[in-house]
């Protein structure tokens, strides 16, 4: 083959001649002989207008020498004019293959590029496997090996990602091999590798998860939906979206209408959100499902979210089947004695309060309960509150606030020699000392007169109970209605100036009191005490 190029060389011969024996000599070299034969078998195909020629010459050229620069960019050159997006990327390719580290790197993702473009999934793994190869630290590298395997979406490509995870268990990989999962069908698979995602990363993890446990759920029977909704509801609900934690557990609700654990989901998010009424009808529902202890906590929340609501009777009849299901439970206890408390039920309150004392083995918890039950029971029954404060007084003989209740109730019994009794006891035992604590008891001892119709006697014992404590509002506003309705205008005025003084609200405002002040109280009493006592 060298003699007949020599031959035909010095002799002139055909040029077609000459190239065709020149290729068959390029099938025969390598390394830089073969480069530069190619390039000149390729000029000498140029002259003869031969394109296919020349590009057959410069791909054997580049098979033989890899390395060569020269020829690499001539082939760069053609496809690029003609616009072969297909062959670039095999060039690249073979070019990779020539280098090594960042070099080979560049060239591959020049190819996977190339090949995306062609949408060649197969060609762009392919690119992007040796590019992992030629550089397995770079963390774009993964993604995009990770993400062509995606694309391929098979068992095959599934596979090697597991086997990459062997080596790098990075989210992004994870992330690849869950959808591809969730493609294929394998949803619990797909939900475990992105609950793992969304471990490493909530943020980035959140949206992956959420499409797995939809999809999960869209292929599941009623039953297996459940936790996968609810799950999906809980993600929602925790970034803030509540229609659509809404949305997903109404599909629930709409399999299944006594789905306790939805339920329970709903009354939340609904709390949650501020929508109380809402809440409290989910939490009604639930009542007439749950049992024990979870009938008690349904009841419990159902109280307060009928107090935000500010319907605080709505939770009446649950915390009261609460209260019978677990009578000794305190919270209950408390919640449906501020329930009673709320809508005026001061006889129930009072049984309640009645009860929580009779179980009780501590005094002092005995001693509250008979206090609380007897001023519930004040004024509709001051019968039965006498019964009740009696018993508590008996626990403490000593407590101020306890003998005037009692005083109270009796009073309210029209056993009025016993209560002046009990309060005028009160003042004995402190032996003429002045106190604070006298005030009540001088208050109660006022009211007492006034009751019977000793309007003078009243007035002296308001007036000793403003003297024990002068910021006592109730005691002044009871004495300056007292003392206008007697015309006694120096124990009004006294007791108007007082209340000016008050760091706490009384009955009659500042303002009333500066008006009367400013009055002239002997002309228009009756006015006054109407004005006063509204």
């Amino acid at each position: 083959l060298l003699a007949m190029r020599r031959l035909l060389t010095t002799t002139g011969g055909d040029a077609g001649d000459r190239a065709d024996v020149m290729e068959r000599l390029l099938e025969t070299e390598q390394g830089d002989a073969a480069a530069d034969l190619a390039l000149e078998l390729a000029a000498l195909r140029a002259e003869q207008w031969d394109d296919a020629g020349v590009e057959r010459a410069l791909e054997a050229g580049l098979a033989a020498c890899p390395s060569s620069e020269a020829i690499r960019a001539r082939l760069v050159s053609l496809y690029e004019d003609r616009g072969d997006r297909g062959e670039l990327a095999a060039l690249k390719e073979t070019a990779a293959r020539a280098l090594d580290g960042d070099a080979a790197k560049r060239e591959l993702l020049g190819a996977a590029a190339l090949h995306r473009e062609l949408g060649d999934t197969v060609a762009v793994a392919r690119a992007m496997r040796a590019a992992h190869a030629a550089d397995p630290n770079d963390p774009e590298v993964l993604a995009g090996f990770a993400g062509a395997l995606e694309q391929l979406g098979d068992e095959g490509a599934a596979e090697e990602l597991a086997a990459l995870l062997e080596t790098r268990p990075d989210p992004i990989v994870y992330s690849a091999r869950a959808r591809i999962f969730g493609t294929l069908g394998r949803h619990q698979d797909a939900i475990a590798d992105a609950e793992r995602v969304f471990a490493a990363d909530a943020v980035a993890g959140a949206g992956l998860l959420l499409d797995v446990l939809v999809r999960a759920a869209d292929a599941s029977d009623a039953e297996a939906q459940k936790p996968l909704r609810r799950r999906v509801a809980d993600l929602h609900a925790s970034a803030g979206r509540v229609d659509e934690a809404h949305a997903q557990l109404e599909i629930l609700l709409s399999h299944d209408e006594s789905d306790r654990d939805a339920l329970w989901a709903m009354g939340a998010l609904e709390e949650s959100a501020g929508r109380f009424d809402t809440a409290a009808d989910t939490y009604a529902r639930l009542l007439e499902l749950e049992a024990d202890a979870r009938l008690v906590e349904v009841a419990l929340r159902l109280g307060d979210v009928s107090t935000s609501a500010q319907n605080p009777g709505y939770a009446r009849a649950g915390l009261e089947k609460a209260h019978a299901t677990a009578p000794g439970d305190e919270r209950v206890i408390e919640k449906l004695s501020a329930v009673y408390a709320a809508i005026g039920a001061q006889r129930e309150l009072a049984e309640l309060r009645l009860a929580e004392a009779r179980a009780a083995t501590d005094p002092n918890r005995r001693f509250d309960m008979l206090v609380a039950a007897g001023t519930a029971l004040l004024e509709h029954d001051p019968t039965a509150a006498v019964a009740a404060l009696e018993e508590a007084r008996g626990i403490k003989p000593a407590d101020a606030e306890c003998t005037g209740l009692l005083a109270d109730a009796l009073i309210g019994s029209e056993r009025y020699d016993e209560a002046r009794e009990i309060l005028q006891a009160v003042v004995a035992a402190h032996k003429g000392r002045r106190s604070r604590d006298l005030a009540p008891i001088y208050l109660r001892l006022g009211r007492l007169e006034n009751t019977l119709g000793n309007a003078k006697g009243a007035l002296q014992m308001l007036s000793t109970g403003l003297d024990m404590d002068g910021q006592n509002g109730i005691v002044a506003s009871e004495l300056a209605y007292v003392a206008l309705a007697e015309g006694e205008l120096d124990a009004a005025t006294r007791a108007l100036r007082a209340i000016t003084m008050l760091r706490t609200a009384a009955p009659i405002s500042k303002g009333v009191a500066y008006e009367r002040l400013g009055d002239d109280p002997a002309l228009r009493p009756l006015e006054m005490d109407q004005r006063i006592a509204g």
